[in-house]
């Protein structure tokens, strides 16, 4: 049986973050290990809290750019999970 595991937001801005490089290099790690065995999923939410979370460090032009170039690699590259509410009759 094949265990999935669903990426926190946190993960993902950590492994952007340029001022913390201990963390930064810890998480991409992680994430290079459950892309690489596909076993990673992410959510709607979580690319969407990732990239609030980066534009309101108060990024330049050029910054936005790169933070939008990885966010379309990692929907070309993760099984994405699309998050629906659940309806009550």
């Amino acid at each position: 049986m094949k265990i999935n595991f669903i990426v926190d937001t946190n993960i993902l801005v950590c492994a952007y973050d340029l001022t913390e490089s201990e963390k930064r290099s810890k998480a991409q790690k992680l994430l290079d290990v459950l892309c690489g065995l596909r076993i990673g999923i992410l959510t709607t939410q979580v690319l969407t809290e990732f990239l609030r979370a980066l534009i309101y460090k108060n990024l330049s032009i050029k910054e936005i750019d790169f933070v939008q170039e990885r966010a379309k690699n990692i929907v070309d590259s993760w099984n994405i999970l699309t998050v629906t509410p659940i309806l009550y009759i």
